[in-house]
């Protein structure tokens, strides 16, 4: 589905229940608190802006539909640690094998920040000013920022002297152009939305304290799907807590 559509299909859904009905709407503003990756200090979490409109439809008192339409920033970090045999060709037999490691280390490591549309909907049951409440969402990607750094180490390079180890007459260039990198770091930064998937689809779950028209939200959100593709060997998705603020206007009747 278009976001467009989902935009006017929303927008219908409310017009439609405002009729004579129960109906809360206004602003809700808060963060998302991704936990990104483990390290020697503790666990790391990177906060995302959440920022939009909700609205409440009421059956009865203790028994409501939330739903709305959200500006959503969502993170992740990624990483990957590769090693291969590196291919000497015609200097195979000049190097003592068993005495040199040939291996060669790569490791991959990034982040990327990707910013959705996020139209949720969720059935809430309230019991005097708490209410807990739980249903999906639907995220469509706007926008994705990627910063990426690639290490490769290839430790007998550092220590061998290949140069002099070329038999007269092979081209040197040539030949070092077949080998990996000895030690290099290289950086990368990129606004592309390839390799990520547009649609982000979970759970929505949390508890709700309402104090006259301001609510504050805890949320949990956990994603169906791996936000990249394709999806790779190790599934990743989506899945935070997020705290939100929102103040409610009543229209409509017996509000």
């Amino acid at each position: 589905m278009k976001i467009s559509n989902a935009l006017a299909t929303t927008f219908l859904f409310l017009s439609v229940i405002s009729y004579g009905q129960k109906l809360k709407l206004g602003p809700e503003i808060g963060f998302n608190m991704p936990f990104l990756e483990s390290t020697e200090l503790g666990k790391s979490f990177e906060p995302g802006f959440h920022a939009g409109a909700n609205v409440e439809y009421h059956f009865i008192d203790y028994f409501y539909l939330r739903s709305g339409v959200f500006a959503s920033q969502k993170r992740q970090s990624y990483s990957s640690s590769d090693t291969v045999l590196v291919n000497l060709f015609v200097l195979e037999d000049l190097i003592e094998i068993d005495e040199v490691n040939l291996e060669s280390y790569s490791h991959t490591s990034g982040r990327v920040a990707q910013l959705y549309i996020e139209l949720p909907l969720v059935a809430a049951y309230r019991y005097k000013d708490l209410s807990i409440y739980a249903g999906p969402y639907f995220g469509f990607m706007l926008s994705a920022k990627a910063k990426e750094v690639k290490s490769v180490d290839t430790p007998f390079l550092r220590t061998v002297d290949i140069v002099s180890l070329i038999p007269d007459g092979l081209p040197v260039d040539a030949v070092l152009a077949t080998l990996p990198a000895a030690e290099k770091t290289r950086f990368n930064e990129s606004s592309s939305k390839s390799g990520l998937k547009p649609l982000d689809i979970g759970l929505k779950a949390g508890l709700s304290y309402q104090f006259n028209n301001l609510g504050a939200n805890v949320n949990y959100q956990y994603g169906f799907t791996d936000f990249r593709t394709p999806t790779q060997l190790e599934f990743q998705n989506h899945h935070y807590f997020q705290l939100t603020l929102h103040y409610n206007f009543g229209i409509g009747k017996g509000n």
